[in-house]
């Protein structure tokens, strides 16, 4: 083996080290905390609220990597504070040593891949690069989880505006009602709505804020029908339970979809990951034949282009999970 063969062994090495430290350091922190485990048991729910609060208020601390990657519109989206900052729009709360550790981790792991792919090639050091945009796929996975989630908490905020107007008659009452019925985030806009009503804006006008936070189109057509309906004293409140039936049938299409998708998609990916093990097994259980294939560049070219049309795959084919059969 040669000088740079060994001083890539030596770096993944000292990742894995880091890693190592990291995750137990961590054990170590969640053993000690078990001899209190009584009292956390008590307040590990208003803990944790606390900490996602804190943590979506928190600033990110921009390092020397966010300056360098905001540098170009390209690679912006992968720096470290933007993915940070974006997953807490989707409840995803991260801290910057999460992210560090879950970027040792796959950052490590591609790099070893590539090692292998590329017989020892310096350009394996480039998985380290590759590593920041695995956070774009694991956001956008995040993202996609999350949108059952915010469809479930507007389909019930609408459900119970619609019936508490029916019951009540007024706008600013029935929002009042359905207040501790809803999410705490749908919350913070009817409480900013609410005051806007008081002050004798209009309900579409009032409910901008939500509408922006949620660009849902059955969302905002709702609010129009509400101010129809506000207008017209509380009645005819037919369209609003009709938007609101259509919106809970739009999660159960979504849902039924992504249940008839997922088993293609394990399916998929189990064939793409003995596919992509292919190397390793050549590498470690047959190393003559290794040798042999990969004495010439086809051999890691072969290697590379499957690892490609085997991304491009999943990629075409998580674009068809996310169809949306409403629309």
């Amino acid at each position: 083996m040669s000088f740079l063969s060994y001083f890539i062994l030596a770096l993944m090495g000292v990742a894995l080290f880091l890693l190592f430290s990291v995750l137990t350091s961590q054990g170590k922190r969640k053993s000690y905390a078990a001899e209190n485990i009584l009292k956390q048991f008590e307040n590990e729910k208003n803990l944790m609220n606390e900490r996602k609060k804190e943590t979506k208020d928190q600033k990110v601390p921009l390092t020397f990597v966010d300056s360098i990657l905001n540098y170009s519109s390209f690679t912006e989206k992968v720096a470290p504070a933007n993915i940070i900052m974006e997953a807490r729009r989707y409840e995803w709360f991260i801290g910057p040593k999460e992210y560090w550790t879950m970027y040792l981790m796959s950052g490590t792991g591609i790099t070893i891949s590539l090692y292998v792919m590329l017989n020892g090639s310096k350009f394996c050091l480039l998985g380290y690069i590759l590593a920041f945009w695995v956070f774009r796929f694991l956001l956008h996975m995040h993202r996609k989880k999350y949108k059952f989630v915010e469809i479930d908490r507007i389909s019930i905020y609408m459900k119970t505006l619609s019936n508490s107007l029916q019951i009540l008659g007024n706008v600013v009452d029935s929002v009042e009602e359905v207040k501790p019925l809803v999410h705490s985030s749908i919350k913070e806009e009817l409480n900013k709505a609410t005051i806007k009503l008081q002050q004798g804006k209009s309900v579409n006008e009032s409910f901008m804020s939500l509408d922006k936070k949620y660009p849902y189109q059955e969302l905002k057509f709702f609010h129009e029908m509400l101010d129809v309906a506000d207008k017209n004293g509380g009645r005819n409140i037919e369209a609003l339970e009709s938007i609101a039936v259509d919106f809970e049938e739009r999660k159960v299409k979504q849902m039924r979809l992504y249940a008839e998708t997922i088993q293609g998609t394990k399916a998929f990916r189990n064939s793409a990951l003995t596919v992509l093990a292919i190397p390793f097994i050549f590498k470690f259980f047959v190393p003559d034949a290794y040798g042999m294939l990969m004495s010439t560049p086809l051999g890691s070219i072969v290697f590379v282009s499957i690892a490609c049309v085997v991304l491009y795959c999943y990629i075409r084919i998580q674009k068809l999970a996310d169809w949306d059969p409403t629309q």
